[in-house]
């Protein structure tokens, strides 16, 4: 039988055997605050995983299925995606990894009514280059105050 830690999410207690979230966090080479992050399904840092569950010595697709984030097969455009230019997978990949960035620190979508509207991605992918997703919704909330948003029947 393994003792019950404080704080560890009931379904994480079989593969911790009795650790602590510290003494995976020494054997992972990672902070304890990442591994406490990580198992309550919080926002981490990439490749935060991969050391943790080496850490627990099961595979990292277990990792994620106790995290409650099962891994799904492999994402692919479709064959015609070919076709696209470097500087156009490029703003594909940016949007990508915009979306990724912080998804679990965050509600799951933009606020009802925002007006968010991605007309030209890889001019505005460039225009935004280097700044935080939450500094361009800032920004994005700052240019739309005092503007009435269409109502949920006035559609978009």
């Amino acid at each position: 039988m393994t003792k019950k830690r404080a704080g560890l999410p009931p379904q994480w207690e079989e593969v911790f055997a009795g650790r602590s979230m510290r003494q995976i966090a020494a054997a992972a080479g990672i902070y304890a605050d990442r591994v406490s992050r990580f198992v309550k399904g919080e926002g981490v840092e990439e490749g935060t995983a991969e050391l943790i569950a080496d850490a627990l010595g099961i595979p990292v697709k277990k990792a994620w299925e106790l995290r409650g984030e099962p891994i799904n097969e492999p994402f692919t455009l479709p064959r015609k995606a070919q076709r696209l230019t470097r500087s156009q997978r490029d703003a594909i990949l940016r949007v990508i990894d915009g979306m990724l960035e912080g998804r679990d620190d965050k509600p799951a979508g933009p606020p009802a009514g925002t007006g968010l509207f991605l007309v030209n991605a890889a001019d505005t992918l460039a225009a935004h280059k280097g700044r935080t997703q939450a500094d361009i919704e800032d920004e994005a909330a700052d240019r739309w105050d005092g503007i009435d948003p269409p109502g949920p029947d006035e559609g978009v």
